[in-house]
């Protein structure tokens, strides 16, 4: 025999033998519209309509008035990610390295140990930056003019393969607890420097009064 769906008219075909007399509460595997079927007098079925096993569908069918069973997903649906909050972290993401990148100048004199790092990020994306770099920097006290004085030296190396121009130098004088004292600029005596040589520079300053602790220098650009 076979049953339709009163809502749908979606028909199912099932044994005669399965539904009692009393009929049965069946539940629309399509529309979840929820009706008694009883059992068909004729026993004939209808070959147009596929025969559906009442045990493979527990979830349409219930014999039991007070409980009907929901459909089991056998396939978990994977969980529905927020496009919103990706699309809101990729911004901040983006924004973040905009400004990590592109604000360079305040970070590096807040902290000039980050010029190394941005010299190297330099040379990675973008090749035709001056391949130069700051070595052997050395720097201690002495008297100038019975007035105490720092004398600074230190090398600028030319790793690349043509000759470069020569920019001034940021000095940066720190105290003992990392706290910035003062900047100063200092122009190399050589303008220029061969390809793959070094070429030392050196300068001195009047000390300040708060004891310097440590001395970094990079490119002014």
């Amino acid at each position: 025999m076979f049953v339709k769906c009163p809502q749908c008219h979606t028909a199912y075909r099932i044994e005669n033998k399965t539904l009692p007399p009393e009929g049965s509460k069946m539940r629309c595997a399509k529309c979840r519209h929820v009706w008694r079927a009883f059992p068909d007098p004729e026993t004939g079925t209808s070959p147009e309509v596929p025969l559906i096993e009442l045990e493979a569908f527990r979830f349409a069918f219930s014999r039991d008035d007070h409980i009907v069973r929901e459909p089991v997903n056998t396939f978990p649906q994977p969980p529905q990610r927020n496009r919103f909050s990706t699309v809101l972290f990729f911004l901040i993401l983006v924004t973040a390295a905009a400004v990590v990148y592109f604000g360079r100048r305040p970070i590096i004199n807040a902290f000039p140990q980050t010029a190394a790092f941005y010299q190297k990020l330099d040379r990675l994306y973008n090749p035709s930056v001056v391949p130069l770099k700051i070595t052997s920097l050395v720097w201690g006290y002495e008297q100038q003019n019975r007035h105490p004085a720092i004398r600074l030296r230190g090398e600028i190396a030319n790793f690349g393969e043509q000759r470069q121009p020569i920019p001034s130098l940021r000095i940066s004088l720190y105290d003992n607890r990392q706290k910035l004292i003062r900047n100063l600029t200092v122009i190399p005596t050589a303008k220029t420097i061969a390809p793959e040589s070094r070429t030392r520079f050196q300068t001195v300053f009047a000390a300040p009064e708060t004891p310097v602790g440590q001395i970094y220098a990079v490119f002014d650009e």
